[in-house]
């Protein structure tokens, strides 16, 4: 999805290209930083020659930039999502310091209300098939299997 041209969100970053371009040709000044996310996998070795390719890019009109593969766990939001951030600064070869990790004190049940109004459960016999079969499956658990059959499946 990183490749230039392949009209994915990764390949995106392509059209980042053509604004820095843009302004460097206009004679507009460009950012000071940029800050850049995406899934790790955008400098994994599937994507290793257009990642090499945008660090050169960034380098040759002057940025500077560090990249670190982090987990949102780790700096306290209760969720696992590893991500690549990316920051690029402008006429600077010094390196951006990312945080120290900090403990995960909360967890997600400390963010979700304990009564929901019942528009927001969905009500169907196929939700509650699906669910049933996953219980069947041993691939969602609960105390108790007829909780899963009685209960509505919540998307709030």
């Amino acid at each position: 999805g990183f490749k230039e041209g392949s009209g994915t969100r990764s390949s995106l970053l392509w059209e980042v290209r053509r604004i820095l371009t843009e302004s460097l040709t206009e004679h507009r000044p460009l950012p000071q930083t940029l800050i850049m996310e995406n899934v790790t996998q955008v400098h994994g070795s599937k994507n290793l020659v257009p990642w090499q390719k945008w660090l050169d890019f960034l380098h040759n009109i002057g940025y500077h930039s560090n990249y670190c593969d982090m987990n949102a766990k780790d700096y306290g939001i209760a969720q696992s999502r590893n991500r690549t951030i990316m920051v690029s600064r402008l006429n600077t070869d010094t390196d951006f310091i990312f945080p120290e990790k900090i403990p995960l004190v909360s967890r997600m049940k400390d963010y979700l209300e304990s009564n929901v109004d019942d528009r927001y459960y969905l009500y169907s016999d196929k939700a509650k098939t699906l669910i049933s079969n996953l219980v069947k499956e041993k691939k969602l658990n609960f105390e108790k299997e007829s909780e899963c059959v009685d209960k509505s499946v919540n998307y709030p």
